[in-house]
């Protein structure tokens, strides 16, 4: 596993490298449903401290070595949307299901469901979007309630209209109420940030920090956004004119000096922090769909985008 993945890694350097000064093109690995034995779509990444990755998919829980795929379905056989990683655990969010994976003795992953500790009133629940790490606690996000799981036990923060989104961005969690606003969790609470947002179908896809207390915010319909001091203000940006024509569907942090949007129908998009772009990776360039769910940066800076048909590494 070392081997074929730190050999790719290190060829895969070299155009990395290029890419950052938008010279020549990254190579572009892809993988699909018949490489991994899983469903067309995948909605999370992350990465352990082993190096392995894992995949939330149609069709469960998928990980990576370098050299196999294997697949773990939920116990309720529904989609997977998110995953977080602390340790041993693979944290899981399905539809009307949250739980973990984590190993035997023989290292084979087992699913052990949490919803058991989610109180009577609130056991329905429909898809788990987001899964956050925070404060010794993890966040599972659906539309109508955040469940905060903590110490063998479950909390319950209901919404006034829907959670939209929740990310943890530096040091500070955030989560979007529909029609309240943005909220940050500070003091066992979530506390608001910024109440009913004036801008038409405002919907957050993707938070990251600026190191200066203020917040790069990503939106479905709107473009880019910076948060500071409680007040919105629109990034008047080059870059508009793509995601005009598209939706940023994901968004995260390569650098201090560079983001990575995924789309709808663009593939995914490298800005600088002056919001000009730096690169696009889509089928041109080797992409094997245009509809990126999400992207995900390993702990060696190669770009993971799970998308609408297939995996791609870059």
């Amino acid at each position: 596993m070392k081997k074929s993945i730190g050999f790719l890694f290190f060829v895969l350097l070299h155009f990395f490298s290029l890419a950052q000064n938008t010279i020549g093109l990254p190579q572009v690995k892809n993988f699909n449903s018949n490489d991994f034995h899983a469903g067309f779509q995948t909605w999370d990444i992350k990465q352990d401290k082993h190096g392995r990755m894992y995949f939330a998919n149609n069709e469960g829980l998928i990980t990576y070595d370098g050299s196999y795929w294997r697949l773990y379905p939920q116990p309720n056989k529904t989609i997977l949307r998110s995953i977080a990683i602390d340790g041993d655990r693979i944290y899981a969010g399905g539809q009307d299901e949250i739980g973990y994976y984590s190993p035997n003795e023989f290292g084979i992953l087992q699913y052990t469901s949490l919803k058991n500790l989610i109180p009577k009133p609130y056991g329905n629940f429909t898809d788990i979007w987001e899964i956050e790490l925070y404060n010794k606690s993890v966040f599972f996000r659906s539309h109508d309630m955040i469940f905060e799981f903590n110490n063998d036990a479950i909390k319950v923060y209901n919404a006034t209209s829907g959670w939209l989104y929740m990310k943890l961005a530096g040091n500070k969690l955030i989560a979007q109420d529909k029609t309240q606003g943005i909220f940050q969790f500070i003091n066992n609470g979530w506390q608001p940030l910024i109440s009913q947002i004036s801008i038409p179908d405002f919907e957050i896809t993707g938070i990251v920090d600026l190191n200066n207390d203020s917040l790069l915010i990503s939106t479905l319909l709107n473009g880019l956004y910076i948060l500071s001091n409680g007040k919105l203000i629109k990034k008047n940006i080059s870059s508009n004119d793509i995601f005009s024509k598209t939706h940023i569907y994901s968004f995260e942090k390569i650098n201090n000096s560079e983001y990575v949007a995924g789309t709808t129908s663009e593939g995914c998009v490298v800005i600088n922090t002056n919001g000009q772009i730096v690169q696009q990776i889509a089928r041109p360039e080797g992409l094997q769909n245009n509809n990126v769910l999400c992207v995900f940066l390993d702990r060696d800076k190669n770009l993971w985008a799970g998308l609408d048909n297939g995996i791609s590494f870059i």
